[in-house]
């Protein structure tokens, strides 16, 4: 089943990396991405560009949202560190549906947005855009590939899935319970003077379902019965409730059972061992949203975008 959105799971941040670890084995952790970035050319030139062919103004561009190599590294040294486990290992979390959406901010402070764009779906999930600007959006996006910032950013939203499961064990002996909850027959009534009447027959109570959930939690209150869970990290507290609660039901239904099959003779019964166990799964979305200044980037890289205006 699904779990509603909710914000991000526990984990801790490195650098511009959000990890968390997943997976019930205590190696296994993700990281959601900071910002996005220019895809760099093979001449290591920001593939962004500007052409112009009036009355034609496109403006072209290849992003990525993806960790650098350092960054990742700097994140597998602190889960190390953190969990003290040297075969960590770390991966991209699941973000199926990035898309990526390209605004211009154009002098008078209006804004137009292209987009969404569907990213390649994994990771370093690029987006393309090639899209013609008006000569005020032109004049913007100029400005940003001059490094100047506020003026041209790219979002990029998706929803990240996490699977999470439970399992969750009853394991003990309910017979000090079976024995306080044997029926009690009902006394026989005598024949008044003995004036040939028939004792009416014995009535044996029919357990109790109630009394047997309460006995259940008595003998986990007092060690009888024990409650063993484990779970992956970020698992929510309502599956945990589900399975717990769907996990005693099935341990006083087996005490009902017991009662009905044994009757009176319960209150002789002197082991009644039982384990049992459940165990669920849910998805949990998670929205993620991360931008980038292209101006801001450009000025912090050094990069020089190829901007060109061809004449008629």
């Amino acid at each position: 089943m699904s779990e509603p959105m909710r914000d991000l799971p526990n984990g801790f941040q490195v650098g511009e990396l959000f990890c968390f670890p997943q997976g019930e084995s205590g190696r296994e952790f993700a990281y959601v991405p900071g910002g996005p970035r220019v895809e760099l050319q093979a001449d290591g030139r920001p593939a962004i560009a500007l052409l112009s062919a009036p009355p034609v103004n496109v403006l072209s561009t290849q992003t990525l949202w993806s960790a650098e190599p350092a960054e990742l590294d700097a994140a597998v040294r602190e889960i190390q560190a953190r969990s003290r486990i040297a075969d960590a290992r770390v991966r991209m979390a699941n973000l199926p549906d990035a898309t990526a959406i390209l605004t211009v901010l154009r002098p008078d402070g209006t804004r137009q947005s292209f987009g969404p764009q569907p990213t390649s779906g994994m990771e370093p999930h690029r987006a393309a855009f090639s899209e013609h600007l008006s000569a005020a959006e032109w004049d913007a996006a100029q400005a940003a590939l001059a490094g100047r910032s506020g003026v041209l950013t790219i979002v990029y939203a998706a929803t990240m899935i996490v699977h999470e499961s439970l399992a969750a064990q009853i394991d003990g002996d309910l017979a000090q319970d079976l024995k306080a909850l044997a029926p009690k027959p009902v006394e026989k009534k005598k024949p008044l003077f003995g004036l040939g009447q028939k004792p009416e027959p014995t009535v044996v109570p029919a357990p109790d379902l109630a009394a047997c959930a309460a006995r259940v939690e008595e003998a986990l209150a007092a060690g009888r019965l024990t409650l063993t869970t484990t779970a992956t990290p970020n698992a929510s507290a309502a599956l945990r409730s589900r399975i717990e609660t769907a996990l005693r039901a099935g341990v006083t239904r087996y005490l009902f059972d017991q009662l009905s099959a044994i009757g009176e003779d319960a209150q002789y019964v002197s082991s009644l061992a039982v384990s049992k166990a459940e165990n669920g799964v849910e998805d949990v979305h998670y929205s993620i949203e991360r931008s980038l200044d292209v101006g801001a980037w450009l000025a912090e890289h050094g990069g020089s975008a190829v901007s060109t205006r061809a004449t008629q």
